[in-house]
């Protein structure tokens, strides 16, 4: 009798043991799950300022453009005249 019941006792902690290392990876995928969370607001607030960087972009190239134009019909006078 004391075989089987050392038996039992046995498979007793093996299952503790197993219940044990399922909490410990229930605890870690809850953790991860928290992480996942943190990790798309972070890519959804920096897709939101990469946006608002590319807009600002946009408009520094077009406040820009009649300078670039200025500078080149400059250069163009410049040389014509045998300055530059």
């Amino acid at each position: 009798m004391t075989s089987k019941r050392d038996s039992e006792r046995q498979i007793l902690d093996q299952l503790e043991k197993l219940d044990s290392k399922v909490d410990k990876l229930d605890d870690r995928l809850g953790s991860m799950d928290k992480t996942l969370v943190r990790q798309e607001e972070n890519l959804r607030q920096h897709m939101y300022r990469t946006e608002l960087l590319e807009e600002s972009l946009k408009s520094l190239k077009a406040d820009v453009k009649p300078a670039q134009h200025f500078v080149v019909k400059a250069e163009g006078i410049l040389k014509f005249v045998g300055i530059v």
